[in-house]
């Protein structure tokens, strides 16, 4: 019973990873703007996030820009950059984590002898898929700072990853990843 119990926690955890890191914001961007030198005074804080298929998939990235400042109080507005490239890190981790999903289902309808070999490699798939979204961050700033047929410049990348954080939704993902697998190795180890 305890290894039906965990087999069924960990797909469930793996889905949750998957829908997590397409669906939550994957990358916070936050910067100010001080308007000081302008003979305004406006400092304003904005934290942009970044979620979605397209984020993985590239094309169109849409965030949602929030600006706190000392005039205006809180503004919400849309960013919306045109053909961004394909985020390969994200995509290797989508993908690993798909694939962790299917081998883990296939284990179910395998035979006894397979069943095993399928599950611990399910496993090591959806461990290796979280331990992967931690990294999204540098291939996010060359995704964004080559968007729209900007030049890739190394410095200019290095600068943009600094102002870049993982968001909620890849930390998460990422955690629901690891444990998955981690789970999907305890069922194989109890009887």
């Amino acid at each position: 019973m305890t290894k039906k119990i965990l087999s069924f926690a960990s797909l469930v955890l793996a889905v949750a990873a998957i829908l997590l890191f397409a669906l939550l914001p994957m990358v916070v961007q936050e910067g100010s703007l001080d308007l000081s030198g302008l003979g305004l005074a406006i400092n304003a804080k904005s934290t942009t996030t970044w979620a979605g298929f397209s984020m993985i998939f590239g094309g169109t990235l849409k965030g949602v820009n929030t600006y706190v400042g000392s005039i205006s109080g809180t503004t919400v507005s849309n960013v919306e950059i045109q053909k961004a490239g394909v985020n390969i890190m994200a995509l290797i981790a989508f993908i690993v984590l798909v694939l962790g999903v299917c081998v883990f289902i296939l284990s179910v309808a395998a035979k006894k002898k397979d069943k095993k070999l399928l599950k611990v490699l399910g496993s090591v798939l959806m461990i290796a898929g979280g331990v992967l979204m931690f990294f999204v961050v540098n291939s996010t700033a060359k995704q964004m700072y080559t968007a729209n047929g900007r030049e890739y410049d190394a410095d200019g990348v290095a600068n943009y990853a600094k102002a870049l954080k993982l968001g909620v939704g890849s930390i998460i993902g990422a955690i629901c990843g690891i444990l998955a697998g981690l789970t999907g190795v305890a069922s194989e180890a109890t009887k």
